[in-house]
């Protein structure tokens, strides 16, 4: 195992430049995301117009309320700081899932380290976007059912998650019925099962009232491209989660761990139900490969699956390489591909930022938290057009 004293000294080193890139992102205002400024336009029209518009279906209604709310009060500040403190939160809790699972400290440590570096979460957790909200509720519910706490808090918690972002309903019922929640009496899961799906219908009333039927649930999907299209999409937008150096060093963790199991000659396979959680994450992923924060409830699960005891001191060096990695990501970005964009706002204002095709071409660019406060200033103009049209959406 690395010695302790060097691996703290580096620790603290990504853990003071992440902070420093986080600060920056946190005061450069709402954020970049359009989605971001659509929930903002929604509470604009809940207030000014006294009826409900979703940001974009299917809906987000707790995200939507709270952002706008904590905004009309207090602004960017207040709202990234609910942010910041759901984030630290889900940060506590996943600890928690991962100290049960590996029974000391630095590689749960180190394991954390991953999420909390890994710059999808880091500009979750200081904007004021759902990612984190989803996150954190689902966690907290996944939390509590593994901690045998009440069934009903489990299902409610899994509930509210899907009423933050609805790809969690199909991951709390894994959790209910596959993960903690199997090992409850068939009362307890009954009931963690029918809470979490009211609340995630109640939910999603008034996105249906607003459509009047389920045409509410259809996502806007990237399919100009056709399933190849999708399928590129899928696997450079998804590495663009862990970058290029990040995901080879996330494979071999993976494969030293798997031979770790295998030559201790227990099952290679784990907590099987952590990877079908992931891979329902994933089917989700291929089925709207839009933004790599959808795959952060995939990145949970897999972490949780890692974590083991007794872990060989080569797993713990190829975390801290992985730690290591997602730090350089965050300012420096090692790619094969150059993604082409076109203008899809209709606003002059806007830049060109949906993906249309990609060629082979290496070159190195600015992380996404180092260059994150520049893109969200370049297209905060832009933003505050789509914040004013929600107005226009909507019956009248």
């Amino acid at each position: 195992m690395p010695r302790r004293p060097l691996l703290a000294g580096a620790g603290l080193v990504v853990v003071a430049a992440i902070v420093v890139l986080a600060v920056r992102i946190y005061a450069s205002g709402y954020g970049a995301d359009n989605d971001t400024w659509l929930m903002l336009g929604t509470w604009d029209v809940l207030v000014d117009q006294q009826r409900y518009v979703p940001s974009r279906p299917p809906g987000y209604l707790l995200p939507e309320l709270v952002i706008g709310a904590t905004a009309d009060v207090g602004g960017p500040w207040l709202s990234n700081l609910v942010s910041v403190v759901l984030a630290a939160g889900t940060l506590v809790l996943v600890h928690g899932l991962l100290r049960r699972r590996t029974g000391e400290a630095t590689t749960a440590l180190l394991l954390l380290a991953v999420l909390g570096c890994t710059p999808a979460f880091v500009i979750a957790a200081t904007t004021s976007m759902d990612y984190v909200y989803g996150l954190f509720l689902f966690v907290a519910g996944w939390s509590v059912l593994e901690r045998r706490g009440p069934a009903w808090a489990g299902g409610v918690l899994l509930g509210l998650a899907a009423a933050s972002r609805l790809a969690y309903a199909p991951l709390g019922l894994v959790v209910v019925l596959l993960g903690p929640g199997r090992t409850r009496p068939r009362r307890d899961r009954g009931v963690a099962v029918v809470l979490l799906a009211v609340v995630t219908a109640l939910g999603s009333v008034p996105s249906l009232r607003v459509a009047g039927d389920l045409s509410f649930l259809t996502a806007e999907r990237p399919t100009g491209q056709g399933l190849a299209g999708v399928l590129g999409r899928a696997v450079v937008k998804g590495g663009d989660l862990l970058g290029l150096v990040g995901s080879v060093a996330a494979v071999v963790v993976v494969v030293l761990v798997v031979r770790d199991a295998r030559a201790r000659r227990r099952s290679s396979v784990g907590e099987w139900w952590l990877l079908v959680l992931a891979g329902v994450q994933l089917a989700v992923w291929l089925w709207i490969p839009a933004e790599p924060s959808y795959l952060l409830p995939a990145l949970v699960a897999l972490l949780a699956w890692l974590a083991r005891p007794g872990l060989p001191a080569a797993v713990v060096r190829s975390l801290a390489v992985l730690v290591a990695a997602l730090a350089l990501y965050a300012v420096v970005d090692v790619r094969l591909v150059d993604v082409d964009h076109d203008n899809r706002y209709g606003y002059d204002t806007c830049d060109a930022t949906e993906a249309t095709g990609a060629s082979l071409r290496p070159h190195v660019a600015r992380g996404p938290l180092l260059g994150y406060p520049a893109m969200s200033d370049a297209l905060r103009a832009c933003n505050e057009l789509q914040r004013d049209g929600q107005a226009r959406r909507g019956p009248p």
